[in-house]
C-alpha cells in the first residue's frame, strides 16, 4: 500500500510538471487557459468586479439618450443636474467650471444598476487616471474593420509574456477593448509604456496594427489634466448590451463567457515587477525619420526583405505584396513622427482628448496594392534598408525644355550652394536673409532649363520673384500679354503658360485637377519652404510629380516643431549657411546697441501677444523709443 501511494505521488508530480509544460506551449501560441470557475454569490460578484475595475470613485459619467439629437451621449453624473444654475445644454464643457456642480460618486448601488439596467441606468463610463497620476488597469481600444484580429494579435503577444488580459466586445459589436489589470496602482506613465511595448511587439508580426492604436489607450496621458479627469471608458457588462452579446468578455472564438465575473476572477493580475521586467526587453533602438524621433525595439529574428518594387512619381510608391511585417512597419515609421503638440499638452498637463490630439503624425497613405510615401524620405529609407535591392521605376515628370540663360553673376559664397543643390533631385537650401536664395533658385532654372513652377506663400513674395527673374534671367519676350513667358497665378490673376510660373500656395491648393496641372513642370521650387509642413503645402506637394523639387528657407525651424515634415516633402537639407558664417561677407557693419528699460510683465504664463500688449501700454518705454529715434 505504501509503495502504491508513493507511486501515485510520483505520478501526480509528473503530471503536474507535464501540465505546466503543456500550458507553457499553449501560452506561447497565444491560447488562453482558464482555471476552473468558482460559483460566486451576488455580493461576491460585485466585490470581484470592483476589485478589478478600480477607477476614480468620486466621479463617473452616465449614458443618456437625447431626443433632440436622436442619439446617445455621455455626461458627468451630478446631483444638481438641470437644477437652477446648471449650464448643461447651454454651453460647451459646461460642467468644467460650473459653480453649482455636485458630482455623484461611483458606488456599489450604481454598479448594480449598471448590471441590471434599473433606475434609468443606461450604462456608465469610468475614469482610469487617479488623482495621483496612477491607475489600476490599462485598456486598449480597437474599432477598425479588423478590430478582433488586431485585438487578438496583441492578446497573443501578451499571453506569450505570461499575462492574462481580458478581451471585451464593445457596445456597438464592431469594436473591442483589451483589458490589463494590475495588482496595485502603478504610474500611468509606466502603464502606458507597457501598452506601447505590447503594440510595438505586435507590429513586428502584424501589418494591420497602425500608429492610431497608440492614441487608443485608457488612460491616454501620463498626468491628470488641469481641471479635467482624463479620458473616460465605458464599463463592461452593461445590461442592455450584454443581453445582445456585447460589452461582454469573449474568448478567442469571439464567444461571450456565460459567467463573465467568474471568468474575470480567474484572471491573474499583473504586478509592477512583471511590467518592469518585460520592459527590459525594450532597450534596443531602431531607425526613424530623424535621430531624435520615436524608436522601437528591433530585436527580432526577422530580416528586411531582399527586394522592394515600386514607382517614383508624385509620391514614392512601394508594392505591399512582397513586404514582411518588419520591412512594412519600418517603412511606416520612417514616414511618421511624434506629434510635438501632444507632448506640449502633456507637459502643460492639459487634456489631449478634447482636440483628439494624436500622439503620432503619419504621412504615408496606403491602399490594397501600394503604400504611398513622401518622396523626401527616399534617401533615408534606402540608407536604413541598405542591404535591400530597390527596383524603382521613375515616372516623374521631366517637363519640357525652355530657352533661358542666367545673366547675373553668383557671389563666391553662393557657388558652393549651387554645386551642392544640382547634385540632387530634391533638397532644401537653408541660408540667412541676404544670402541670395532667390538668385540661386533662378540660377537652378537656367541650369536645368526645364519648365518650372515657383510656389510662394504670399503675393508680395510673388512680386519679388517676378522682379528678380526679370533682372537675372534672359528668356523670350512676348509681344502679346497672353503669350508671356513668365506668368503669375494668384487670387486675382490666373494666367499660366507652363514655362516659368509663380503661384501662391493658397491659390494652387484650391485648384481642381491639381495633379494634372503640376505634371507640366519638370521642376518645383518652394520658397519659404518652412511653411511646407502646413496642410496647404503638403496637399500640393503630394500631387507634384516633377522630377526636381527644391525648398528655400532662412528658418526651417518651426514653432510647432513640424520641421521634419519639410524634409519629408522637399528632401533633406543639402546646404546651410548661418549668419555667423556670413558675417565676413557682409558689406556693412552690424552694431548692437542695447536699450535697457524698466518694463516688467509679472504674469509668467503670459504669451507673446499678451507681453506685446503690456509693453505697448508702457508709456515710459514708448517715450524712450521716440527719444532714441530722434537721437536724444
Amino acid at each position: 500500500m505504501e509503495k502504491t501511494l508513493e507511486q501515485l505521488q510520483q505520478e501526480n508530480t509528473y503530471l503536474k510538471q507535464e501540465n505546466e509544460i503543456l500550458k507553457d506551449i499553449l501560452r506561447k501560441r497565444g491560447i488562453t487557459i482558464v482555471s476552473n470557475e468558482k460559483h460566486l454569490d451576488r455580493n461576491q460578484k460585485i466585490a470581484v468586479f470592483m476589485d478589478y475595475f478600480k477607477p476614480r470613485l468620486d466621479v463617473y459619467e452616465k449614458r443618456y439618450f437625447s431626443n433632440k439629437q436622436n442619439k446617445f451621449g455621455w455626461t458627468l453624473a451630478c446631483f444638481n443636474e438641470f437644477k437652477d444654475g446648471c449650464r448643461k445644454g447651454k454651453m460647451a464643457n459646461a460642467c468644467r467650471n460650473c459653480p453649482i456642480k455636485s458630482l455623484a460618486p461611483l458606488t456599489k448601488e450604481v454598479i448594480v444598476d449598471h448590471f441590471k439596467g434599473t433606475n434609468k441606468n443606461l450604462g456608465i463610463g469610468i475614469y482610469p487616471l487617479l488623482k495621483d497620476n496612477t491607475c489600476y488597469f490599462l485598456a486598449l481600444d480597437f474599432d477598425d474593420d479588423n478590430w478582433f484580429e488586431d485585438m487578438y494579435s496583441v492578446f497573443k503577444v501578451a499571453v506569450r509574456y505570461g499575462l492574462e488580459p481580458v478581451m471585451e466586445r464593445s457596445a456597438s459589436g464592431a469594436g473591442g477593448h483589451l483589458w490589463f489589470f494590475f495588482s496595485t496602482n502603478i504610474k500611468a506613465s509606466l502603464a502606458r509604456r507597457f501598452g506601447e511595448f505590447l503594440l510595438q511587439e505586435t507590429m513586428k508580426q502584424s501589418t494591420r496594427i497602425t500608429f492610431n492604436s497608440f492614441d487608443r489607450m485608457f488612460p491616454n496621458q501620463d498626468y491628470l489634466p488641469e481641471g479635467g479627469f482624463g479620458n473616460q471608458i465605458a464599463l463592461p457588462l452593461r445590461f442592455s448590451s450584454f443581453v445582445q452579446g456585447n460589452t461582454a468578455f469573449i474568448n478567442d472564438l469571439q464567444q461571450p463567457y456565460s459567467n463573465p465575473i467568474e471568468y474575470l476572477a480567474t484572471r491573474k493580475k499583473i504586478t509592477q515587477e512583471e511590467i518592469e521586467k518585460i520592459l527590459e526587453y525594450n532597450t534596443e533602438n531602431d531607425y526613424f525619420f530623424d535621430s531624435d524621433q520615436m524608436r522601437f525595439n528591433l530585436n527580432v529574428s526577422q530580416k528586411y526583405v531582399d527586394r522592394i518594387i515600386g514607382k517614383e512619381c508624385a509620391t514614392f510608391m512601394i508594392e505591399k505584396k512582397n513586404l514582411n511585417s518588419l520591412t512594412y512597419n519600418t517603412i511606416k515609421r520612417i514616414s511618421s513622427m511624434y506629434n510635438p503638440e501632444y507632448y506640449e499638452l502633456q507637459r502643460l498637463h492639459k487634456p489631449i482628448y478634447y482636440k483628439n490630439t494624436p500622439r503620432i503624425l503619419s504621412y504615408y497613405e496606403e491602399d490594397d496594392t501600394y503604400i504611398y510615401l513622401p518622396r523626401g524620405i527616399k534617401d533615408k529609407l534606402m540608407s536604413v534598408l541598405s542591404d535591400t535591392h530597390f527596383e524603382i521605376e521613375d515616372v516623374t515628370s521631366a517637363g519640357h525644355e525652355i530657352d533661358v540663360d542666367f545673366k547675373g553673376e553668383l557671389k563666391p559664397e553662393q557657388k558652393p550652394a549651387v554645386e551642392k543643390m544640382i547634385k540632387y533631385n530634391m533638397g532644401v537650401l537653408k541660408a540667412v536673409p541676404g544670402f541670395g536664395k532667390t538668385v540661386i533658385g533662378i540660377y537652378l532654372i537656367s541650369y536645368f532649363k526645364v519648365s518650372t513652377l515657383v510656389i510662394v506663400p504670399t503675393k508680395p513674395i510673388q512680386d519679388q520673384w517676378l522682379e528678380s527673374i526679370n533682372e537675372f534671367l534672359e528668356y523670350p519676350r512676348a509681344s502679346k500679354k497672353k503669350d508671356e513667358f513668365v506668368c503669375v497665378y494668384n487670387g486675382n490673376k490666373k494666367r499660366v503658360n507652363k514655362n516659368i510660373d509663380i503661384a501662391t500656395a493658397s491659390s494652387l491648393s484650391r485648384m481642381e485637377n491639381l495633379d494634372d496641372f503640376l505634371n507640366s513642370y519638370g521642376m518645383v521650387i518652394v520658397d519659404e519652404c518652412h511653411r511646407a509642413a502646413s496642410d496647404t503645402f503638403t496637399h500640393i506637394l503630394r500631387n507634384a510629380s516633377s522630377k526636381r523639387i527644391y525648398g528655400l528657407s532662412a528658418t526651417p525651424k518651426r514653432e510647432d516643431g513640424l520641421e521634419k515634415v519639410i524634409y519629408m516633402f522637399c528632401g533633406p537639407k543639402r546646404f546651410e549657411r548661418s549668419s555667423l558664417q556670413m558675417k565676413g561677407s557682409y558689406e556693412f557693419s552690424q552694431v548692437l546697441i542695447p536699450r535697457i528699460t524698466n518694463s516688467v510683465v509679472l504674469d509668467r504664463k503670459a504669451g507673446f501677444v499678451e507681453i506685446c500688449n503690456e509693453l505697448m501700454k508702457d508709456m515710459a518705454r514708448n517715450q524712450l523709443i521716440l527719444c532714441a529715434q530722434t537721437g536724444r
